[in-house]
This record gives structure tokens, C-alpha cells and sequence, in this order.
């Protein structure tokens, strides 16, 4: 009996440590809002409370700090990683810092990053990050001996504003993957003794390499390499003009589009819709083919982009110089609207990958009107103590989630519970002519903006009568 006893005592305990090993392996998940309810307001508290396995997820926002990871094995994400209307709102201002202890399972996903991000040779993953134009760094530099995997990053139009010029990606000895690089004042450095792969990139400024140093290229749209080294030409390299929709001129304010030209449709990000191009860039369906699609909407060839947007819901439509197939058909794998055996073949070349690829239905933007005041309406200073202005709005595939309302293209209020309708109460009027205009904003945050009406506020009082 006491034998008994002892052997279910042994076998509660070991149930009861290997639940606690499961439990501490899973991690904890917590929120950071700058200016929201969230467990914490700053990105350094939370990883500062955190430890190896717990995710930290990041509100859009502007954190005014600089990030360091400290070794700890976390995962730092924003909201909506391969929403990069999402990742330019969610802002690292200072930079971020690793200390090099970090294994590939710390990430860094999604977020737009003003300053250095300092490895100091950390294996760590970064994803899906904007490094555009970083004004926090003064010699070039915007990733630093990160030996990890960087994969789908935008680097771009990042000037030195000092005497000191450096590369933009400097002495990373790891994976560069599905990276846009281009109009920096220097592309990619490989140190002496490194050894750096990249796959399914787009170069625009070229790789410099040490004596020593290594570079394995494959599947990439890279311009030219110099300096000593040794360089590996794998499969699928081309050197053309990636036709990026605009290249940033520094002495134009107007800011660069690195999406791929596409005559089938690629996303413009200002209008937040699709457009189709008079040319198709080279580096559509250039990637690798054993590389999985993602995220790449209809029709995507069965192959991998070429660039930060490839396998991502924002990659540049595949054309087949013929009118576009606007119908998924069964079978169809390519999109060409043809059943063939290219079809067969992009099938058994991905079936060991598992997921069955179901191409994402786009998102409908909402539709809104100001009803109230009319257009045209006047109003006296003496007698107005406010205006109700009413909007009505909706949302075809989802729901409409806030009306911000706008006077000459100033914000003058917001109503973010609409079961009583869309309205608000201007209270800070002021004799003048004014443009309304209401903004709609739906669940997957696509907006829409109302045509404007005109009222004008009168000094004074109204005339009396006769």
C-alpha cells in the first residue's frame, strides 16, 4: 500500500512540474499603448518585466526611446507585422540595441525604426521593418552587425548628415531576405571574415566586400559588387531596373514608393487602392520558387516577388500580357486563367509546404456623407453657441469604427460610437467660411473622406425683422 501511495505522489508531482515547464515555455503576452490602456506605455518597461518566451505586442504610436533587448529571447511585434500602413504608425524613435546573445527565436517584427538598430553580431530575427529616411542616425548606418535573419525589410533613402559616410547594412553576417535596398548613399558591407547570404532581394546601391569576406547571392535583382572577396552566383540573379513606382528625390518633397510597378495592379499606398502601371517590373514572380508566396493577393504567378513586399498582401500583381483574369478558377494556381501544367508543377513544387493558399479578399473602404448642416448653411456669432454637424456612414463588408470631423482640414472632432448615429458638437467657431468634411474609418482600417460642404459663419446677430 505504501508502495501505491508513494507511486501516485511521484506521478502527481512530475504532472505538476511538467505543467509548470509547459506553462513557463508558452509565455506570457502583453500590450503597450503610448497613449491607451495597455499593461504598459513604454516599449523598455515591458521588456524590462519580461523573460525568454513572452511576446510583447505594441499599439501603433510614436515611442520616444530607445530599445534594448538585454539577451532576452522575446518577441517584439506590432500589431499588424505585414500591414505596413500599420508598421509606419508604430514608431521606435531612438533606435534599438541588442547585446549578441540572442537566438533567432528573439524577433523583431514590424515597426518603423528612426535610428540605428545595434546588434552586436545578435542573432536575433528582424521583419517586416521600415528603415526609410532614419534621421536619428548621422553616418548611413541603419542595421549594424545583426548576423540573424533580416527578412522583408524596406531600407531605404537614408543620407549621412555628417562627414562620416557608412553603409546602410554594415558587417551583418547572416540571411538578408526579401529586402528592398535602394537610394542609400551605400548599400551592403561585408567585413573581412564574414560571410553574408542573400535571397529574393533587390539591391539598388551594391554590395561592398573586405578581403575575406563572402557573399552568396541567389534569386536577387543586385547591381553590382566590388572590392575584394569572394562572391557566390547562385540561381535566378538579374541586374535590371526593378521599376519602383518613385524614387525619392532629396531635393523634391515627395517622398519614395518602392512598391513594384505591376500593368496587373500594385498597392498604392497614399490612396490606399490598387492601380495598374503602363510597364511590369522584372522582379515580379523572380524570387525563389521553393520560396512560399505568403501573402501576395490574386493573380501572383505561384512564385515569389522579388523585395520587401514580396509574400505579402502588398506585392505587385502578376501579369501575363494578356487582359487580366479578374476570376479564380479552380485548379488555377498561376492566375493566368489558364489550367495547364505550370499549374501542376507550382502545385508539387509547394505541396510538401502544407497550407493550402487562399488568396485574400480585398477590403471595401466605407462610404460616408455630412446630413447635417446642409451645405450652404449660414449661421450668426451671437445667437450659435454650437454647431451639430451629423454624418451618415457604413461599411459594406465590415464596420465602420470612427467619423473624424474635419473644417478646413482642421480636426474638430471625433465620434467613435455611432449607435446613435455619427455626430458631434463644434463648439470653437469663429466667424468665417468653413469646408466640413467627415472621415470614415472601418475595422481593417481602410478611410474614406465625404465630398465637403460649405457653411459660413456670420458676425453678429441676424438682421431684425422688418
Amino acid at each position: 500500500m505504501m508502495g501505491e501511495t508513494n507511486l501516485k505522489t511521484s506521478l502527481l508531482i512530475s504532472i505538476f512540474f511538467l505543467g509548470m515547464a509547459c506553462t513557463a515555455a508558452s509565455g506570457k503576452t502583453v500590450y503597450v499603448d503610448d497613449d491607451g490602456p495597455a499593461d504598459f506605455s513604454t516599449i523598455q518597461e515591458a521588456i524590462d518585466d519580461s523573460n525568454d518566451g513572452d511576446t510583447i505586442i505594441v499599439q501603433p504610436g510614436l515611442y520616444l526611446e530607445y530599445v534594448r533587448f538585454g539577451g532576452k529571447n522575446i518577441t517584439l511585434i506590432s500589431t499588424e507585422p505585414t500591414n505596413f500602413n500599420v508598421v509606419a504608425r508604430t514608431i521606435i524613435d531612438y533606435g534599438v540595441g541588442f547585446v549578441g546573445s540572442e537566438e533567432p527565436n528573439c524577433t523583431l517584427n514590424g515597426f518603423k525604426i528612426n535610428g540605428l538598430i545595434s546588434g552586436s553580431h545578435t542573432h536575433a530575427t528582424i521583419s517586416y521593418c521600415l528603415l526609410v529616411d532614419c534621421y536619428r542616425v548621422s553616418d548611413g548606418r541603419v542595421i549594424l552587425a545583426c548576423d540573424g535573419t533580416i527578412n522583408n525589410c524596406v531600407i531605404v533613402d537614408n543620407w549621412p548628415t555628417g562627414d562620416v559616410i557608412k553603409y546602410a547594412i554594415h558587417g551583418c553576417h547572416g540571411l538578408i531576405k526579401n529586402c528592398t535596398v535602394a537610394n542609400n548613399i551605400r548599400g551592403i558591407r561585408v567585413l573581412n571574415g564574414g560571410t553574408t547570404a542573400i535571397e529574393n532581394c533587390i539591391n539598388y546601391n551594391g554590395i561592398w566586400l573586405e578581403g575575406g569576406a563572402t557573399v552568396n547571392i541567389m534569386y536577387s535583382n543586385v547591381w553590382w559588387v566590388y572590392g575584394g572577396g569572394n562572391v557566390n552566383w547562385g540561381p535566378g540573379n538579374i541586374v535590371a531596373d526593378p521599376c519602383f513606382v518613385r524614387v525619392r528625390d532629396p531635393f523634391v518633397a515627395l517622398n519614395g514608393d518602392y512598391h513594384l510597378k505591376s500593368q496587373a495592379g500594385r498597392w498604392d499606398p497614399n490612396e490606399r487602392r490598387w492601380t495598374r502601371d503602363d510597364v511590369t517590373s522584372p522582379c515580379i514572380d523572380a524570387g525563389n520558387p521553393d520560396s512560399p508566396i505568403g501573402l501576395e493577393p490574386f493573380p501572383n504567378g505561384g512564385i515569389i516577388n522579388m523585395g520587401a513586399y514580396g509574400g505579402t498582401p502588398e506585392g505587385s500583381k502578376s501579369y501575363f500580357g494578356r487582359p487580366i483574369c479578374e476570376t479564380i478558377v479552380a485548379g488555377d494556381i498561376n492566375g493566368d486563367c489558364r489550367i495547364n501544367f505550370l499549374d501542376f508543377q507550382l502545385l508539387a513544387l509547394h505541396w510538401l509546404g502544407g497550407k493550402r493558399y487562399i488568396p485574400p479578399i480585398p477590403n471595401i473602404p466605407p462610404v460616408v456623407d455630412i446630413t447635417k448642416p446642409p451645405n450652404g448653411a449660414s449661421f450668426y456669432e451671437d445667437v450659435t453657441v454650437e454647431i451639430g454637424i451629423e454624418a451618415d456612414a457604413s461599411d459594406e463588408d465590415g464596420v465602420v469604427v470612427k467619423v473624424e470631423f474635419f473644417a478646413n482640414g482642421n480636426k474638430i472632432g471625433e465620434d467613435s460610437d455611432g449607435t446613435d448615429g455619427w455626430k458631434i458638437n463644434w463648439l470653437d467657431i469663429t466667424p468665417g467660411i468653413y469646408n466640413l468634411t467627415a472621415n470614415a474609418i472601418d475595422n481593417d482600417e481602410a478611410e474614406t473622406i465625404s465630398a465637403p460642404i460649405e457653411i459660413t459663419i456670420k458676425s453678429g446677430g441676424p438682421p431684425p425683422p422688418p
